[in-house]
């Protein structure tokens, strides 16, 4: 607008379109009962931004952000190929933001300019549910917040002051406060610090607290409600044709998560060897009222001790129909009507928050580049390595769970290693990876559950500009996991759940594009 004043915008509209079908039966058979489940997504966000230069260092920011989302689903139950019944929803949600910053520099240390970045905002999220006047499974909710910011970058020592010991010295700070009305209102710290001893040698290490409130899904989330063999969720010593109910959604009381970051990064990049370098990394974040669902494997809720607090036992059948009219959707996976008299539990894995979680992790990069010589191009290779554990307790009673390595969490191995040759306008690229696998821990007997390993590879050409109208133009062809590896089957407890652990493996198998 002005040579100090700028004017920027992003948008962003989407639409799509899914069906899905799950049969309803134990057999499987879509001819005997399903629902369809029918879907338009509709999405939008714009996001403004003016900036202005303020003297020589000084920045100024004025930045908003509106999105909404309409997402009209439709299940339709089937009984016999005939239409028994429709629920319709429409999840009509929308954000708003608006936030002012400014960042630049305060004054001057020895190492250079000291410098701080501060800023305000407020938040808006408005979640709705809407299946039709009356009806139960209805939602409504709104949060919104404020919060301000500083943080200062302080460079102490320099390079150019040529100090032995001490090649760069820069010290960070932070402080984040955030007000969610109703919820909490609390005040973060970081702290940094970036040491090199040598100009080969980088030590890097933060130190923060962090927060995080609920999400309206997770408060408001509507309550499912699935019968169940009593068998399927572990139950044994039970008369023949037991059922029990398993509740899941949202919680409206969960209360915010806290957390405590620890990371330290050692690099290392050699004058001696042009073109290497490596980071090896470690980090720590141990959670307080971490937000999760208590129950990690329902085929458990009825013989592991660590759910007891989740279960009722024995309910009575004012319970059982209390219980089944407060959901919002009823599943029946025992191919037989809800009989009260037969429901011999009823456990709830609605939202909690646990006593704590923790993470950690190793993490390594590698990279190397090298010129072939004249007219060889040159090559590029890529190595990347992370280790992760973690464990979990619901309550100050209850035992430490391991997660990281379990299906459905994180395993505990993931690797990259990557090839690049490029000469002129031609690139070509082959990856390796490997995602490691995972313990089946549904059943007494753990099932371990094979990782996938796959190699890409691609070829990129793009003509050079004196190539008249095909200057520019860039072709590239790619195939991803080329030997059409799989991910390993695992149990299922109904008709329509994946039978792989569709959270870190792909069952897409080999793809080709142009």
């Amino acid at each position: 607008l002005t040579d100090r004043l700028e004017f920027s915008v992003d948008g962003i509209f989407n639409k799509r379109w899914s069906v899905s079908v799950i049969p309803l039966n134990a057999a499987g058979n879509l001819n005997v009962s399903r629902y369809e489940y029918h879907t338009t997504s509709e999405s939008l966000a714009i996001a403004p931004r003016l900036r202005l230069d303020v003297g020589e260092s000084w920045r100024v920011s004025l930045s908003g952000v509106y999105g909404e989302e309409t997402v009209n689903l439709a299940r339709y139950t089937y009984t016999n190929n005939v239409q028994t019944g429709i629920v319709p929803v429409c999840y009509c949600n929308n954000g708003r933001s608006v936030e002012l910053s400014a960042d630049g520099s305060i004054f001057s240390l020895p190492g250079g300019p000291a410098k701080l970045a501060v800023g305000a905002g407020y938040r808006d999220n408005v979640f709705v549910a809407d299946s039709g006047p009356g009806d139960l499974g209805n939602v409504q909710a709104s949060q919104d917040s404020f919060y301000l910011y500083g943080e200062i970058s302080l460079p102490l020592i320099s390079p150019e002051q040529a100090i032995g010991g001490v090649h760069r010295l820069n010290l960070s700070g932070a402080l984040r406060h955030e007000r969610y009305p109703g919820i909490d209102s609390v005040v973060t710290p970081k702290l940094g610090i970036i040491y090199a001893p040598v100009a080969d040698v980088a030590l890097k290490g933060s130190w923060g607290r962090s927060f995080r409130a609920p999400t309206l899904f997770q408060q408001y989330q509507v309550l499912s409600a699935i019968l169940y063999p009593a068998t399927s969720l572990g139950g044994t010593g039970y008369p023949a044709g037991s059922t029990a109910l398993a509740l899941t959604g949202g919680n409206p009381d969960l209360k915010p998560e806290h957390a405590e970051t620890w990371m330290a990064t050692f690099e290392y990049a050699p004058a001696a060897v042009p073109g290497l370098s490596a980071q090896f990394g470690y980090f720590s974040v141990r959670y307080k009222d971490r937000i999760v669902q208590p129950i990690s494997y329902f085929s458990q809720a009825l013989s592991d001790p660590l759910y007891a607090p989740q279960v009722q036992r024995s309910p009575d059948a004012a319970a059982v129909t209390a219980a089944v009219a407060s959901a919002a959707q009823f599943f029946n996976a025992t191919g037989r009507p809800l009989d009260p008299a037969t429901v011999v539990a009823i456990v709830d894995g609605a939202n909690v928050n646990a006593g704590r979680q923790t993470v950690q992790g190793l993490d390594m990069l590698i990279n190397y580049s090298t010129d072939l010589g004249k007219d060889q191009g040159s090559l590029a290779a890529m190595v990347n390595a992370s280790y992760l554990t973690s464990d979990q307790q619901t309550s100050a009673n209850a035992r430490v769970v391991q997660k990281a390595g379990t299906l459905f969490n994180p395993p505990h191995w993931r690797a990259r290693g990557g090839l690049t040759w490029s000469r002129n306008e031609l690139t070509l690229n082959s990856t390796y990876s490997l995602i490691g696998g995972v313990i089946d821990a549904r059943t007494a007997s753990p099932v371990p559950v094979s990782g996938m390993t796959t190699l890409d590879l691609t070829a990129r050409y793009r003509f050079a500009p004196d190539k008249g109208a095909l200057a520019g133009l860039e072709l590239s062809l790619s195939a991803w996991n080329i030997f059409n590896d799989k991910p390993g089957t695992i149990a299922t407890s109904l008709p329509y759940d994946a039978g792989f652990d569709s959270t870190n493996y792909s069952a897409v198998g080999r793809l080709i594009s142009f």
